[in-house]
């Protein structure tokens, strides 16, 4: 037995050498570099530096080669920490440039700068290039800086031909694309065929895509969610000139092997490009992974996929709970929202960059991105136009009337209330307002709001607007929570405070509990059901109370549809040391 023993262990020792050889062997055949489960892509064209999550295991090469105009000088340029930031350093140039800002600057009079080569990833070298100026997309503008999509750098077909060639050596076959931009026009993301164009990859037409050509066994997602498609351009998917993040699979059949990005024969004009990744294979399996990492970074939409880890994990159903209807927050609730709020910048009428809006996520802490706001800001203010539903409905509270958006930067830093990021209402006209209605049924519910009042005065917080009311929270000589139903209603009043606080109203069957930082105010046991039709909520503003606007900050509210008598106090824990309450 010990002999076999030992035959065991040399045995196991050497297929564990074996597979290691195979491993590294099989990585090389083909140019694939197998990293995470995912294939190398055939190209990969982006404005960050890619990693394994996309099948790239390492580049150590420029970003992009631009030329400026004016003496068609050319230069590439670096990533710089992980991303290009178009600070970072150039090269090819003369001594006294070393930045993209001290090219495009040149000398003191700013000049346009183009796109001659977007360089490929993969370690294919399939790098998209334009030899003829006229024809080369924009990265610069003299006039307005850098071309941006949601405040991140993207390359922009300018007259319409505007196109990058590059080539893939694969005739047919499955393959799968992955692109992070937006349009406004007829135009394709990349085709096959040159200007004759056998096909081309959804293709737009009036404010809507689709896939023309030699292409079957196709399917589309955009935004992670899968959308209606033709092979011959019949059926249309909505862009809406909106960012957005599109993938595509499906097998075709090139008649050549030279690809361009941008224009081709009818389809005058490109998308504007942040990221396209090719694979030639299908990658049906690693799609939502790798639609996670392009979002992560461009902050394209909300996701809507399950929690595994936050407070909207701990007391959802996942754990055994029931899921938010809602939860806008200053901090990421959940490990799967990348989106905290969509922010205007207001940089006075005239000035570049004046009402530019800009998604903005969480920081590594799980916080709201603070230094992204300043930095997008700068010396203008900043005002929320959406504030993202971080739950599973996308109950997103919006405001597109500029004179009605709550301020979170002030022209130097951004608002903080105890600390932390706290979003500002005027108490003149200021509210955001939800477009769906994805709230209690008729019965238990429960919400958890951090908030500030500046005044006693008459206000509404939180609440249903329109029609027979819910629910709402408002504050009068007291603070109110109130329940309605079609004839009837419960209120019970709790303490009106001028401070920072916790708020948490809880309906269990016919009990209505009102409770101030965790400590118990009000209750009422004769609470009626709760009415829901055409329920649509808001914070800062009720429609029926038009001068009741709310006047004070707002730094979080949770909502449920079920009572959380069991889950109460650990909820209100977590909100409460986050928000250093006492």
């Amino acid at each position: 037995m010990p002999d076999i023993d030992k035959i065991n262990v040399v045995s196991s020792d050497s297929i564990d050498k074996l597979n290691a050889i195979l491993k590294s062997n099989i990585a090389s055949v083909n140019g694939l570099i197998m990293v995470s489960g995912v294939g190398e892509p055939a190209a990969a064209y982006s404005m960050r530096l890619l990693g394994e999550e996309v099948g790239i295991s390492s580049y150590t090469g420029p970003a992009i080669r631009v030329r400026r105009t004016g003496d068609d000088v050319e230069a590439d340029v670096a990533f710089d920490s992980g991303e290009i930031t178009l600070s970072s350093s150039i090269s090819n140039t003369t001594a006294s440039e070393t930045t993209f800002g001290d090219f495009v600057g040149h000398g003191g009079t700013p000049v346009d700068a183009f796109v001659d080569t977007w360089y490929d990833q993969s370690s294919n070298a399939n790098h998209a290039e334009q030899d003829v100026p006229s024809s080369q997309p924009q990265i610069y503008d003299a006039t307005n800086g850098l071309i941006t999509i949601n405040g991140k750098p993207a390359i922009k077909p300018l007259d319409l031909i505007d196109a990058l060639n590059f080539t893939i050596d694969r005739s047919s076959g499955e393959f799968s694309m992955f692109f992070a931009g937006q349009t406004s026009q007829r135009s394709s993301i990349f085709a096959g065929g040159g200007t004759s164009a056998n096909y081309a990859v959804a293709a737009i037409s009036g404010g809507s895509g689709a896939v023309f050509g030699n292409v079957t066994n196709t399917s589309l997602f955009v935004d992670g969610s899968a959308s209606s498609i033709s092979t011959q351009g019949d059926a249309y998917t909505a862009f809406n000139n909106n960012q957005s993040l599109i993938t595509f699979f499906g097998d075709h059949t090139w008649t050549t092997d030279d690809l361009v990005i941008g224009y081709v024969n009818e389809f005058t004009g490109g998308f504007e490009n942040q990221e396209l990744i090719i694979y030639t294979d299908d990658q049906t399996d690693n799609r939502t992974g790798i639609e996670e990492n392009i979002n992560s970074e461009y902050l394209i939409y909300q996701p809507t996929t399950q929690p595994t880890s936050g407070l909207l994990y701990d007391y959802g159903s996942a754990t055994g709970g029931t899921d938010a209807a809602a939860a806008y927050s200053v901090r990421q609730l959940s490990n799967k929202a990348v989106l905290c709020m969509r922010i205007r910048r207001d940089m006075g009428a005239g000035n570049p960059g004046d009402d530019d809006e800009t998604n903005i996520g969480f920081d590594a802490n799980g916080d709201l991105d603070t230094q992204a706001i300043a930095d997008f800001c700068g010396t203008g203010t900043g005002y929320v136009t959406r504030w993202w539903d971080q739950s599973v409905n996308s109950n997103h509270a919006e405001q597109t009337g500029q004179g009605e958006q709550p301020q979170i930067y002030n022209g130097t830093a951004v608002i903080t209330e105890n600390g932390k990021p706290s979003v500002q209402f005027d108490g003149t006209d200021d509210n955001l307002q939800t477009s769906s209605s994805s709230w209690s049924t008729a019965g238990d519910l429960a919400y958890f709001m951090v908030m500030k009042t500046t005044t006693t005065s008459p206000q509404e917080i939180w609440n249903t607007r329109g029609g027979p009311r819910s629910f709402n929270a408002s504050l009068t000589s007291t603070f109110n929570h109130a329940v309605y139903s079609t004839s009837s209603e419960t209120s019970i009043a709790g303490t009106a405070t001028l401070f920072q606080c916790l708020q948490t109203l809880n309906k269990d069957g016919s009990n209505m509990s009102q409770y101030l930082d965790g400590t118990l105010t009000d209750s009422d046991s004769s609470a009626v059901n709760v009415y829901t039709a055409s329920a649509v909520a808001g914070i800062g503003a009720r429609s029926s109370f038009p001068t009741r606007y709310l006047n004070g900050s707002f730094q979080e509210i949770i909502h449920y549809p079920v009572n959380q008598t069991s889950n109460r106090t650990g909820i209100e824990s977590n909100v409460m040391t986050y928000f250093n309450i006492p």
